[in-house]
């Protein structure tokens, strides 16, 4: 048997007349335990053609395809199928492959034509390898037809490469890219872009509007300064941290599954709404000159800003509705000018110490308390469907007519409560003064309106368009079961209850039964799940209640104690704070004296701590049967 041979053989598809190109080397093949020949190609980076013959003069054919990235080796095996003596050889895959350039385009339409620049010397090469072969020297702007459309990958040669400033495929300044010094030009349509080695001197980059969906690495490019992404729709990695001078990145609707900035400490406009990542990581000197922070309508998101912008210090701009956010909302910078934060799920927000900020957007969240005191420039406020209580409306009406002299519209309608009569009175002053006034009064809501229940009422917050509910009042009269839904609509009689609120929003709704103790049964109706419940409330106001079916719901504020009754609890699958679970198991075992019978707590495992151990080995004594999910 003859053994391997080692074979140095490099060719080009095309290119093959530069001197300075790196040598394409392949290693002699080995034989691997499973018959197969293993070999190293080191090379410029590319997609290569591996060939195989079994003698010199024979016919090559092509075994498979290989990728060489920035590290400018890869290791790859082809069948040995029995052959005596095999010879390899590695060809470029494209006219690009191998020909030294600094970027390649894979290009999808008929036409292609890219603005790229140099600044200072003239660079001594700049080319265009089309993927047809030919070449170019045009630009700044240089232009080819195809003739049909179809996948094809074009090259781009400078030397020196530091000459390059910039490279746009597709730009128009759009979600504030006006300060970017880049043509407005139409999007190319570009599949994948590999960069061989790091653009140490590039300062621009636009891709918009390009179906790209390679992985866009920019470590290395150290004078980067904006990355214009907009609508790359199916674009899902980047590669952006360790940029000293990058300003600018955006990546608005695109499908970006992580985004790592960390490393940063020039980064200012962050742009990335309408994404698909969980988390956003920061630090590392990323945060105190960042001014504009947009990530809106990221329901998916499992992060709290709060906790992981402590340092931002410099954020004017901060744009985070529909981001799943929760909990206390305090910016730490004290030049914040434009909040928009509704649709969110914030139990309280501290926006005092803040004289520039004149836009407030926090409707539609679940605040019991918003400060404002020293925000003087407050030009527009809205903070309604919230749960606000009367006495802090009255305080914040208050304020507004004493310290906002160019306030123009406020709105703190459908929440906890209407404002008192000195509430009132505030308002009444704002709006003779010209101030756009909305907030619910007692004499036009009848206590429907967004209220919470009274004494024999359980009162519940939805955030669903459709929300389906039940009752059990086994010893109650028809006509003394009343739901009142949060848009003032009134269901009397019905033990299954639904409404439709026509669009998704947060309602505060009760459900009101005498006898309350008649009551056995709450939630949402049995075998439904994601009804959009937010909170419950009043559940003691009902002595007799037995079952809370609220499972696979979005909970965050249930209190259980005094519920002396309750021995079936399906509370699994809700996002409540550790705090607040734990706080279930404390109260019910000082509510229920045990023992029970048929009794079963769901609730979400990871969400229970030490803390509650005690009294949940306790209420297992008495006979519950646990149940975490």
């Amino acid at each position: 048997m003859k053994t391997f041979v080692r074979l140095l053989f490099v060719a080009f598809s095309a290119g093959t007349g530069y001197a300075d190109r790196p040598p394409l080397v392949l290693t002699a093949p080995s034989r691997t335990p499973d018959d197969r020949a293993a070999f190293t190609l080191q090379a410029w980076p590319g997609d290569y053609l591996i060939r195989s013959a079994t003698n010199l003069t024979g016919t090559w054919q092509t075994e498979c395809e290989v990728p060489v990235d920035r590290s400018g080796s890869c290791y790859a095996a082809v069948p040995r199928a029995g052959r005596t003596s095999l010879f390899l050889r590695a060809q470029g895959r494209t006219p690009s492959d191998g020909a030294g350039c600094l970027a390649q385009f894979v290009t999808l339409g008929d036409a292609f034509s890219a603005d790229v620049r140099c600044s200072g010397a003239e660079p001594q090469t700049f080319e265009w390898l089309w993927s047809d072969g030919t070449v170019s020297s045009d630009r700044p702007v240089a232009a080819i037809t195809f003739g049909s459309a179809t996948e094809r990958t074009q090259g781009l040669r400078i030397e020196p490469a530091t000459a390059i400033e910039s490279i746009n495929l597709g730009f128009d300044a759009a979600d504030g890219g006006e300060s970017t010094p880049l043509e407005h030009r139409p999007a190319l349509q570009v599949a994948a872009v590999r960069f061989p080695y790091p653009l140490t001197r590039l300062r621009w980059w636009a891709s918009s509007y390009n179906p790209i969906t390679n992985t866009l690495d920019f470590s290395g490019f150290t004078r980067l300064e904006a990355i214009e992404c907009y609508l790359c729709s199916p674009l899902r990695q980047v590669v952006v941290t360790n940029l000293p001078a990058i300003k600018r990145v955006c990546f608005e609707d695109c499908d970006l599954r992580e985004l790592d900035l960390s490393g940063n400490p020039s980064l200012g406009d962050v742009r990335g709404a309408l994404n698909a990542f969980t988390s956003i990581v920061t630090g590392r000197g990323t945060g105190p000159a960042v001014w504009h922070w947009c990530t809106r309508d990221n329901p998916q998101l499992t992060q709290c800003f709060q906790d992981a912008q402590t340092n931002f210090f410099s954020l004017r701009e901060y744009y985070i509705w529909n981001d799943n956010q929760s909990g206390v909302l305090a910016p730490v910078s004290k030049v914040l000018s434009d909040l928009q934060a509704f649709n969110n799920r914030f139990t309280s927000a501290d926006l005092s110490g803040k004289p520039d900020l004149w836009n407030i957007n926090l409707s539609n969240n679940a605040l019991t308390n918003l400060v404002l005191t020293g925000s003087t420039a407050i030009i527009n406020l809205d903070a309604h469907g919230n749960r606000l209580p009367p006495d802090v409306l009255d305080t914040l009406l208050a304020a507004l007519n004493a310290s906002s002299p160019n306030l123009q519209t406020v709105d703190l309608s459908q929440n906890a409560g209407c404002p008192s009569a000195t509430g009132i009175a505030y308002a009444d002053s704002l709006a003779a003064r010209g101030v756009r006034v909305q907030i619910d009064r007692p004499d036009n809501n009848d206590g429907r309106l967004e209220v919470s229940g009274g004494a024999s009422a359980i009162t519940f917050v939805t955030d669903s368009q459709h929300p389906h509910m039940e009752i059990r009042a086994e010893a109650a009269v028809a006509t003394n079961i009343v739901w009142h839904w949060g848009d003032g609509t009134v269901s009397v009689g019905a033990r299954l209850a639904q409404h439709d609120f026509r669009s998704a929003a947060l309602h505060t709704n009760y459900v009101e039964v005498l006898p309350s103790g008649s009551v056995s049964y709450f939630g949402a109706q049995q075998g439904w799940t994601r009804q959009g419940i937010r909170a419950v409330l009043g559940c003691a106001q009902v002595p007799n209640l037995r079952f809370l079916y609220l499972y696979q719901e979005s909970v965050t504020d249930l209190s259980v104690a005094g519920c002396s009754q309750l021995v079936q609890l399906h509370l699994a699958d809700n996002p409540v704070s550790v705090s607040v679970c734990d706080q279930w198991f404390l109260d019910l075992d000082a509510a229920v004296p045990g023992p029970v019978a048929a009794a079963d707590f769901y609730y979400p495992a990871s969400q229970r701590s030490a803390a509650s151990d005690a009294a949940w080995a306790s209420l297992v004594n008495k006979g519950y049967s646990m149940h975490p999910f």
